[in-house]
């Protein structure tokens, strides 16, 4: 089977797209204990998420400096390679 039959079969069988992307050291329990959290504070967790945008957008307005693109540079400054 190849890594995309898994996916569509992961899909149909229902499951969560977090889980569909859980980077490779999530072990299934980890996965679990994560979205039975989000789930359990959903909207505390959106309302943050609401209120992260909201805080971005204002900055954007009112700082020119927030409103460029990031360059493509390492934490010292220097040029990555593409």
């Amino acid at each position: 089977m190849t890594a995309q039959t898994h996916d569509d079969l992961g899909r149909r069988a229902g499951r969560h797209p977090i889980a569909d992307s859980r980077p490779p050291q999530v072990v299934n329990g980890e996965q679990l204990a994560a979205l039975a959290y989000y789930h359990a504070h959903r909207d505390e967790i959106q309302r943050q998420m609401s209120d992260d945008e909201e805080f971005v957008e204002n900055l954007r307005r009112t700082d020119p400096r927030a409103s460029r693109k990031p360059t493509d540079t390492d934490a010292l400054g220097n040029p990555l390679s593409p």
